[in-house]
């Protein structure tokens, strides 16, 4: 149980590293406004389910 914080925090630090690299290529590619709203989104999700995929692989 005390390692499931621990893992909760990585995996928000995960998807907002992996967010923020992605938006600062979309914003360098020209995609503005809602379309950046929604890569974040994408970016945030994909870098959460590889990090527990990558936790979880053996």
């Amino acid at each position: 149980m005390m390692l499931l914080p621990i893992l909760l925090l990585c995996m928000a630090l995960a998807a907002m590293l992996g967010a923020t690299v992605v938006a600062a290529v979309a914003w360098w590619v020209g995609v503005r406004r809602i379309g950046l709203g929604l890569v974040l989104l994408l970016a945030a999700g994909v870098s959460a389910v590889s990090f527990f995929a990558g936790f979880d692989s053996p």
